[in-house]
């Protein structure tokens, strides 16, 4: 048990880790919200508010008028006090992943002049407006680096990301739930752990206050008990007297056998001949549930790889996860006996297996092509292209680094096969 609380809090320690990496490398930003920004020579400040989820009422110039964006261009004066310069009333034409367009126009009637198309687009948490089409106007709002404040970065903009929040904590929670239940199962061992004696069970009818030996009834019942347990299995061949031999070959089956063995196992029965029955059953069906790895090798090989490589290149927290998901996937991948001998009549091989053993492939087919240049003296020259050789190794590295940075989904995945749905 100390080893086992041992494993566990080693395994904790990882997952709330790599769960703090990632979150710390998040850093909150959305469109929506307050922007400031300065030009270089530090005599504009600009404040820019964005709402593309719908038109609001944000420029207070106009109450009438709804729009997706408002800017407001102040000039500081000697005295550093500060004086509006020109308003812009922003309205969203086109949303892209990483970039926003939107038609602007002055946003005090009779006051601000032009109109015209920019576009925003997010570097490292900053934004910055580049202007697309104009009618001529000067416009200043195009030279200026916007930043989040950090009020809005830190919480005013919960009810835009507290969705994304919500789902990335069940996420989290669910697959942390997947690692403790197959850490469960690993330690949990053997179903039946104990071979039955007649001596260990005239030890426990004294305990229960029953008579040393088992009634008539008790022993019919027993018989059933064990008849109909073995009766759940499936005919897996016939001896040479013409005897069924039985087998599981379903979770159900060794489920529903289980608690009939265990009714038997609970009337205490000190029958020779009966106590041999349950050994022979509970073996098994201890024997059909044990575990072996049925996994991908050269897939569990290639998440260690990447996953070290990914901790130079993008820092711990990606490292740390695909480490983990790693091991989540070596778990998920122990099969119970019965399931590995199905697949096996079944056919049909591993599919990682194949999918990298099909990357390689190509990489390996990669040919040069060789051009010969004939010159009117007799003699040939010769001119390699190798050009294939480094495509297919630059693409068959990129597929088997996505194929590493999935490995939670292939966890996920084998964790429904071996664990809940044995298929």
């Amino acid at each position: 048990m100390n080893y086992f609380k041992s494993k566990l809090v080693v395994l904790t320690i990882l997952l709330v880790t790599c769960i703090i990496n990632v979150y710390g490398q998040k850093t909150v930003i959305s469109w929506n919200g307050d922007w400031n920004g300065k030009n270089q020579e530090g005599d504009l400040n600009v404040t820019l508010s964005i709402d593309v989820d719908k038109k609001s009422n944000l420029n207070p110039h106009n109450t009438n008028s709804l729009c997706n964006g408002f800017i407001t261009v102040y000039i500081t004066e000697p005295g550093k006090s500060q004086s509006i310069l020109s308003t812009y009333e922003l309205i969203l034409k086109k949303k892209d992943a990483n970039a926003l367009q939107f038609s602007y126009k002055g946003g005090r009637e009779g006051t601000d002049v032009g109109e015209g198309i920019c576009e925003a687009s997010l570097n490292n948490g900053e934004m910055q407006l580049k202007i697309l089409q104009s009618d001529g106007e000067d416009v200043l709002f195009d030279q200026v680096v916007y930043s989040q404040s950090t009020a809005i970065k830190n919480g005013n903009n919960k009810n835009n990301n507290i969705g994304d929040t919500i789902l990335s904590i069940i996420v989290l929670l669910a697959y942390a739930g997947i690692i403790v239940h197959m850490i469960y199962v690993y330690f949990k061992g053997s179903r039946y752990k104990e071979i039955y004696t007649q001596e260990g069970m005239i030890a426990k009818r004294a305990e229960e206050n029953k008579p040393a030996e088992m009634t008539v009834e008790e022993y019919d019942k027993c018989v059933d008990l064990l008849e109909n347990a073995f009766a759940t299995w499936s005919i897996d061949s016939q001896t040479e007297d013409g005897d069924e031999i039985r087998k599981p070959t379903k979770m159900k089956q060794i489920n529903a056998s289980s608690l009939l063995i265990d009714q038997a196992i609970a009337l205490r029965p000190t029958d020779e001949e009966i106590i041999g029955r349950i050994n022979e059953l509970t073996e098994v069906i201890n024997s059909n549930e044990k575990r072996y790895f049925d996994g991908s090798k050269a897939l569990v090989w290639l998440g260690v790889i990447v996953g070290i490589l990914l901790g130079f290149i993008m820092g711990p927290g990606v490292s740390i996860l695909t480490l983990i998901s790693t091991g989540c996937y070596i778990l998920a991948s122990r099969t119970p006996a019965f399931l590995v001998e199905k697949r096996a009549k079944r056919g049909g091989g591993n599919i990682h297996n194949g999918m990298i053993a099909g990357i390689f492939g190509m990489i390996a087919g990669a040919q040069t092509v060789r051009t010969v240049y004939k010159y009117s003296d007799g003699h040939k020259e010769y001119e390699d292209d190798n050009s294939q050789h480094w495509i297919a190794w630059v693409l068959g590295l990129c597929l088997l680094v996505a194929i590493a940075l999935f490995m939670a989904l292939w966890a996920i995945i084998n964790y429904l096969r071996n664990y809940v749905f044995y298929f």
